[in-house]
């Protein structure tokens, strides 16, 4: 076992001190009024920690947001039971094309609400409910 010795440091030493017995190169850092010994830190290992970091940062894949919905003109639904619509707000009405279906024009019955008695489309933008007669509404996303 080796024994370790004692360097006198100077407060105002600013550089490096070696010790001639030990080949490691001891650096100064300031603590509280004078300088301690610090033992080098080993930046090879924080080399290769921050290479891994990079690879595997790499292999992750970010989706990219989906693209806003359309201020104006038809907006595309796609429900919970697999209906698709094509449904472009007016004023006043909705006109709804059910895709492999029937169209029709759903006049306004409220805010964000159309029906015809048969057909009914309540929201706007994002996300809506699509109803068929009495049949409970199906949850629809727009794109």
């Amino acid at each position: 076992m080796r024994s370790h010795k004692t360097c006198a440091v100077i407060p105002d030493t600013r550089s490096v001190i070696r010790d001639p017995e030990d080949r490691r190169v001891r650096r100064l850092r300031p603590l509280g009024s004078g300088f301690r010994l610090r033992r080098p830190r080993n930046d090879g290992v924080l080399f290769i920690f921050i290479i891994a970091l990079l690879a595997l940062s790499a292999c992750s894949t970010f989706a990219p947001p989906p693209p806003p919905l359309p201020t104006s003109g038809p907006i595309a639904y796609a429900c919970a039971n697999g209906a698709q619509l094509m449904v472009d707000f007016e004023s006043e009405e909705a006109r709804v094309a059910i895709i492999g279906g029937p169209s029709m024009v759903l006049p306004r019955t409220g805010e964000g609400a159309y029906s015809n008695g048969r057909y009914a489309l309540h929201g706007q933008g994002a996300s809506a409910q699509w109803q068929v007669g009495r049949a409970a509404p199906v949850s629809c996303r727009g794109s």
